[in-house]
């Protein structure tokens, strides 16, 4: 690899010298691929495009996740509606868009999603609550049986890391991550 760059950077250096015509850096590929992993870090920032306020609707909600399909779905039992955000092709989602139904405007995007990393790089079902510091940890509360919530000490009201608690006897410092969750501020 190291040779390859080093043959590429003489022949530019020759074809400059001799008069010969200007090489481009490519700067389409190295760009599309920090987007494209900016894409999958869920942060108190955001997700995807998603940054701060966005209608609840399916045009809105496609802009903030481009490259990606927009599935809106209805609870048969409660008849809210979410959307699901997959890659393209895919049958799983990735995100799952919330609405505040008050507002019109989502509230909570969160992703179960291995793929998804957290803020620090985080990976879901893999990344313990031993790997975060002891005040962090002192922030967690119970949420749904088996699980812990983890606001971010940095923003806590915007996102949280929700743990999976293991078998009773296991150490809670054992606690996988199962979900990245963010609250998004409203207006």
């Amino acid at each position: 690899m190291l040779m390859r760059t080093l043959q590429g950077l003489s022949v530019l250096v020759l074809a400059t010298a001799c008069g010969g015509p200007e090489i481009a850096e490519p700067e389409e590929a190295p760009v599309a691929g920090v987007r494209g992993a900016a894409k999958l870090v869920m942060s108190p920032e955001g997700a995807a495009s998603l940054r701060g306020p966005t209608p609840f609707t399916l045009a809105a909600v496609e802009a903030a996740f481009p490259g990606f399909s927009v599935i809106p779905v209805t609870d048969p039992e409660s008849g809210s509606v979410t959307f699901e955000v997959r890659p393209e092709g895919r049958d799983t989602a990735r995100f799952l868009v919330e609405s505040d139904w008050s507002r019109g405007n989502v509230a909570i995007v969160s992703s179960r999603d291995p793929a998804v990393r957290g803020p620090a790089g985080e990976v879901i079902g893999k990344t313990t609550l031993g790997a975060i510091g002891p005040d962090a940890r002192a922030l967690c509360t119970p949420g749904e049986p088996g699980l812990l919530i983890c606001p971010d000490p940095a923003a806590p009201a915007a996102f949280a890391r929700v743990y999976a608690l293991g078998p009773e006897d296991a150490p809670e410092s054992e606690a996988v991550l199962a979900e990245l969750r963010l609250y998004v501020e409203q207006p």
